[in-house]
């Protein structure tokens, strides 16, 4: 595993932040603002814990379904700490992660490693989901986001920010309508990075294109998701996603499942 972030982050140059970085301070968990590496950031998961193009989708909050069935998500996302688009500059928050979802009996269990910054700082997060009854609209997870409880509570070396930033949280995702236009509706609460709570919503506006908004303790962020799935039950995709944090800190990202 370290060897393939070694080789991830001499591709991709994961920029450093400039002092006047929006989202740091004391329990801001700047460097978690971002793409979460949870199920459903940047690409949708089906209750099942398949990838799916109707499923939930967000940016940093959690979505209940779960990837699984020996799935991986590869992703990189880029939060901007100005008003301008910026992509592999010393102005953006970077985050890579990989995630394996496997499927024990009814349970679906995600597994990701995050890389956090250009010096490498990693987090690992875990989330599982035990599979409600068929056609249900309701699915539940839970899980730990920074497993092992690394510093990032504040980021940029701000006061607080080798205060160990381990948040459990507890989320459930409602689908509100099927079909052509896909409705979700998922929230929860949780510890540390969760503590205020958190929300989000996002709807099929295309059959490639999902919209969300999610509010994440502090912010409203929204954006669109791009997926393409070139298998059935998708395991192998593409995505893309674009969006607003806090209505104005442009963030881009893509990824590729298999």
């Amino acid at each position: 595993m370290r060897s393939f972030w070694l080789v991830a982050i001499s591709i991709i140059l994961l920029a450093g932040v400039c002092h006047a970085a929006p989202f740091t301070g004391a329990e801001q968990f700047y460097e978690f603002r971002d793409i979460s590496g949870l199920s459903g950031a940047g690409y949708g998961v089906n209750a099942d814990g398949y990838r799916s193009l109707t499923g939930p989708v967000a940016l940093s909050t959690p979505v209940a379904p779960t990837l699984g069935h020996n799935q991986w998500q590869f992703e990189i996302g880029k939060l901007s700490n100005t008003n301008s688009l910026a992509w592999g500059n010393l102005h953006t928050n970077g985050t890579i992660y990989l995630t394996w979802g496997n499927t024990l009996g009814h349970t679906n269990i995600a597994v990701s490693d995050m890389i956090l910054d250009s010096q490498g700082a990693q987090s690992t997060n875990i989330q599982i989901q035990p599979q409600l009854s068929e056609n249900s609209r309701l699915s539940l997870s839970a899980g730990i986001q920074e497993l092992f409880g690394a510093d990032k509570s504040a980021g940029n070396n701000a006061p607080g920010d080798m205060r160990s930033s381990r948040s459990a949280f507890g989320v459930f995702s409602y689908r509100l309508q099927s079909g052509e236009h896909a409705l979700y509706f998922s929230g929860g609460w949780g510890t540390r990075r969760f503590k205020n709570g958190f929300a989000s919503v996002s709807y099929r506006l295309l059959p490639v294109i999902r919209y969300y908004m999610e509010f994440d303790g502090w912010v409203f962020n929204q954006g669109v998701v791009f997926s393409y799935l070139v298998a059935d039950h998708g395991r192998y995709a593409v995505d893309a996603h674009i969006g607003l944090t806090d209505g104005k800190y442009p963030t881009i990202g893509f990824g590729v499942g298999f």
